[in-house]
Parts: C-alpha cells; structure tokens; sequence
C-alpha cells in the first residue's frame, strides 16, 4: 500500500464491509494453533480483532499510523515497520505461515513479494485479493474505484498463475463475498466479492 493512502483505505466505502468472520473460518483449517503468523500487511489489526488467540500473530506494515492503531490492539506479539515491496526483515523460515489481506493489489511487484513472503514461512502463505472480475462487471472497466486501478487483473487465474511462477504448490482457492454469498460463490471467480489463495510450500 501506497504510503500517502493514509487510513482512508480502511474506511473506503468500497472495502468497508468485513470479510474478516468469513475469512477466519477459512484460516482456521489451515493454521494450527500455537503457530507464529505473519499479518503482512497488517493496517489497523482488522485480522487480529477476529483470529483465535491461540495463535502467536505478528504484524507488519509501510503506514506507520496503520501500526499505532494496531499495536493499541495489544493482540499481536509484535509490530514493525516493513514494505511488503522490498526484501523484508525477517529469517528464513521465521514464521509457520504469512497472512496478507487486499494489499497485494498495491503491490508494485507482486512476484517479488510473494518470493519474500514464501521465503521467511515455514509452511504457508494465504493471499486475499478483491475480485477485479466483479469489480469490473459491477463497476465498469471505466468506474472502477480509484483504490482498484492496477497494470493487474487481481482474480483466480491471476492468482494461480503467481503460485507456479513463484513455485508454490496450490492447496486451495476461495471465495468470499458481503451479500449474497452462497449464489454468488457459485459462480466465485466472476462474482465473488473477493477471492484467496493458500499456497504451500
């Protein structure tokens, strides 16, 4: 994420709902309990308000007043400062798996990041991107939100194609949308409010 975005990402009317109940339901079967979690791309700690406490969650993130909010949260074992677009400041294999909610499509690089982010996990890597299908088909390729505008089309084949060329195996794709959910998910890669991806290692 861009660092004059501000907060205003975070109550855009266009990404206001919470997908973060639906998602946690996902993340659950696929973190164990007890393992160390990066939140990459963290913002204001929406992830850490909704996942389990068993988990050691950490938090990372390029807006520094994203990160004062988050650490009053007081849910994450730490918080640092880091851009999800450089080489980032962890060890090999430093945590079990990495979390990374709608901030790849502000990403300048995403190949880049996912290396990074598969590189410092020891297992996994999950990734949430808004669906640019639907935006699309709701929108207009013309209305899109200015939020949304990326060289990229953020989608499942977007997503599935970023695993292989980063060599990572896909474990599983989902869908999760606000309204509507079990027609729309039906039909996910086109209508679907958002779609992820866990990619193993």
């Amino acid at each position: 994420m861009k660092k004059n975005q501000g907060n205003k990402y975070w109550t855009n009317p266009y990404v206001a709902y919470n997908i973060y109940p639906k998602l946690v339901k996902v993340l659950t079967k696929f973190l164990e309990p007890g393992w160390k979690i990066l939140d990459a791309g963290c913002g204001i700690g929406n992830l850490a308000k909704f996942l389990p406490s068993y988990y050691k969650l950490y938090g990372c993130d390029i807006q520094k007043s994203a990160l004062a909010e988050a650490k009053q949260l007081k849910k994450y074992e730490k918080i640092i400062y880091a851009d999800l677009n450089k080489k980032l400041p962890f060890k090999d294999c430093e945590y079990d798996a990495a979390v990374s909610v709608e901030v790849f499509d502000y990403l300048s690089d995403p190949w880049f990041s996912l290396r990074e982010l598969a590189r410092v996990v020891k297992y996994r890597v999950i990734v949430v991107v808004p669906n640019y299908n639907w935006l699309k088909f709701f929108y207009g390729s013309h209305k899109l939100p200015k939020y949304t505008k990326h060289t990229l089309d953020f989608n499942v084949n977007f997503l599935i194609n970023l695993g292989k060329t980063c060599d990572l195996n896909i474990e599983k794709i989902f869908y999760i949308s606000n309204k509507f959910e079990r027609f729309r998910n039906l039909f996910g890669n086109w209508l679907a409010s958002n779609v992820g991806i866990v990619y193993k290692k």
